[in-house]
């Protein structure tokens, strides 16, 4: 009786030691488990802002790729206005000169121009 006392007392002796030594690994796994569970979530935003700023840098090349199409057809535009331009002086110099070679005497067989060329 008196071993099954002492074993008794032992175990319960050994069983308290044995609670204080395994409570501050319980404590530094779970402390761990926080940790990495803290890690993991900052790499979801992580993610989460990675994505969002890829989708962003995209949509900045699409504007971007408008932005210079838009500014490729302004560019062609202007060329078309200074050619029609210059084709306009081109037939104003024309109309101009025929103006002056224009013959004053209606229904003339020999012309006379006024500048008498």
């Amino acid at each position: 009786m008196i071993d099954t006392i002492v074993s008794a007392i032992i175990g319960m002796i050994c069983g308290n030691l044995m609670a204080l030594l395994l409570f501050p690994q319980k404590r530094k796994s779970e402390n761990l488990k926080n940790a990495a569970q803290d890690i993991e979530n900052e790499a979801k935003q992580s993610n989460e802002w990675h994505k969002l700023y890829e989708e962003e840098r995209d949509e900045n090349k699409a504007l971007n790729q408008k932005i210079d199409a838009l500014y490729d057809e302004i560019s062609k535009l202007r060329d078309r206005i200074v050619q029609l331009l210059n084709q306009i002086s081109e037939l104003l110099m024309e109309n101009t000169k025929l103006k002056i070679l224009k013959c004053e005497k209606p229904s003339c067989p020999n012309r006379q121009p006024p500048t008498g060329y």
